[in-house]
C-alpha cells in the first residue's frame, strides 16, 4: 500500500502539485500537505500554465515560459500557447512551429510533464518520493466528458495514471477543512458553500457534512464559463490602451502593437489587477510600448484605480452574484443564504473587494 498520495491542480492560469501521506513526518506535524511550489525567485508561487515551443527544441512551460513572452513573441521559430484547459474538450487545434500543430491535450501533456518533472527534481520534499505516477486531478464543475477524456489523455501522455477526478470547488472545501485526526469535525452537521473563482471559470457548490464529520455530499452546484481572471486580464488591457490614446490623443480604432508587447502588456495588467485588491490605484507601466515620433509617448504609464477597474467587470460581478443564487437554489435553499453555515471563497478573482463585499452583504460574518 502507498505511503504516499499525488493531487494535481490543472488551472486555466496556474497549476500546481501537492503531496500527501503517512510517511510524510513534516506533512503530519504541520496537518497540511507539501505543495512543490515554483521557487525560482525565492517566492512560493504556482507553475503559469504557459507552453513555449521554440524550433528543434523541448516545450518550455511555466515561469520561464511567461516570462520570454515580453522578448521572444516575435521572433520566428518561437510560439507560446497560455490558458489551454479553455479548449479541452473541443477539438482545438494550435498551429505551433511551421506546419506542426498539437491539439490542445497535447498541450496540455506538456505542462502535466512539466509537473511531473519538478516533482521529481523535488523529490527531498516528500522523502525521495518524487514519482508521480498516478494522481487525482481537480476540474471545473462544468467539465463534460470530451474534457475529461482530454484531460486523461494529456496525462497518459505525461505518464501519468488518472485517480480520479474531484470537483475544484469540493477539493476547495476538504483542503480547508480537514483535519487527519478528526477528519472534518470542524464542520460535522453543517453546509459549505465553496465560492471558487480563478482564471478560467467561477465555480459555485454547496457542501453537506453529516454529523460524524466523515460523510460528504454536494446539495448544489451552479458555474459561470469564461468570465474568470483571464478576461478580467482582457477588460484591464483594453481600459488602460484606451486610457494611453487619450493622453496621447490617439483617435480611432485600436492600438497596433508587436505580439511581445502585447504579452509584456498581459502580464503587467495581471499584476496591477491583483495589486488593486489591496490597493486603491495601480500604475501600469509597459516601456518601449509605441515606437514613439508625432508627439507620441514611447512608455505607457497610465494610473488605474479600483473603481475603474471594477466598473469594467461590473457585469461578471453581477453574474457571479446570479450563480451564487443560482447554487442556493439547486441546493433547495432559494432565498434563503441563511441556511448556509460557512462560506469559503478561493481563487485569485474572489479577492476582488467588489465580489467580496457583495458576498458579505449575502452571507455576512459567514464568509
Amino acid at each position: 500500500m502507498r505511503s504516499i498520495a499525488f493531487g494535481i491542480d490543472f488551472g486555466t492560469t496556474n497549476s500546481i502539485v501537492s503531496a500527501w501521506g503517512s510517511s510524510l513526518l513534516t506533512a503530519v506535524q504541520d496537518r497540511r500537505p507539501v505543495a512543490f511550489w515554483d521557487r525560482s525567485d525565492n517566492e512560493e508561487k504556482p507553475h503559469p500554465s504557459v507552453v513555449w515551443y521554440q524550433a528543434g527544441s523541448v516545450p518550455i512551460v511555466g515561469k520561464p515560459a511567461k516570462a520570454a513572452m515580453s522578448t521572444e513573441q516575435d521572433a520566428m521559430g518561437h510560439r507560446f500557447i497560455r490558458s489551454v484547459k479553455r479548449k479541452l474538450g473541443d477539438g482545438a487545434e494550435f498551429e505551433i512551429i511551421g506546419t506542426d500543430r498539437k491539439h490542445a491535450w497535447e498541450i496540455a501533456a506538456d505542462i502535466f510533464a512539466h509537473l511531473k518533472q519538478h516533482v521529481a527534481a523535488n523529490a527531498g520534499l516528500v522523502g525521495g518520493q518524487g514519482e508521480v505516477d498516478e494522481a487525482v486531478v481537480t476540474i471545473p464543475v462544468h467539465f463534460g466528458g470530451r474534457a475529461r477524456a482530454d484531460l486523461r489523455r494529456a496525462m497518459q501522455r505525461a505518464g501519468i495514471r488518472l485517480q480520479t477526478f474531484l470537483h475544484e470547488p469540493f477539493a476547495a472545501m476538504i483542503g480547508h477543512f480537514y483535519d487527519p485526526e478528526t477528519k472534518l469535525a470542524a464542520v460535522a452537521g453543517k453546509r459549505v458553500l465553496v465560492f471558487d473563482w480563478g482564471g478560467g471559470t467561477l465555480d459555485v457548490c454547496i457542501v453537506e457534512v453529516d454529523a460524524t464529520g466523515r460523510r460528504i455530499w454536494e446539495r448544489g452546484r451552479a458555474a459561470v464559463n469564461d468570465h474568470a481572471g483571464d478576461e478580467f486580464d482582457k477588460r484591464m488591457m483594453t481600459l488602460v490602451n484606451g486610457k494611453f490614446m487619450e493622453s496621447n490623443g490617439i483617435k480611432g480604432g485600436e492600438l497596433q502593437i508587436s505580439r511581445a508587447i502585447e504579452g509584456n502588456l498581459w502580464n503587467e495588467c495581471e499584476r496591477k489587477k491583483n495589486d488593486l485588491s489591496r490597493a486603491q490605484k495601480v500604475t501600469v507601466e509597459v516601456t518601449n510600448f509605441l515606437g514613439g515620433g508625432r508627439g507620441i509617448k514611447k512608455k505607457m504609464l497610465e494610473d488605474v484605480t479600483r473603481g475603474e477597474f471594477e466598473a469594467v467587470i461590473g457585469e461578471e460581478i453581477e453574474k457571479a452574484i446570479g450563480a451564487v443564487h443560482q447554487c442556493l437554489a439547486d441546493a433547495g435553499y432559494a432565498n434563503q443564504p441563511r441556511l448556509v453555515d460557512h462560506v469559503l471563497m478561493v481563487g485569485g478573482s474572489s479577492n476582488i473587494p467588489a465580489i467580496r463585499d457583495k458576498m458579505l452583504d449575502l452571507f455576512g460574518p459567514r464568509v
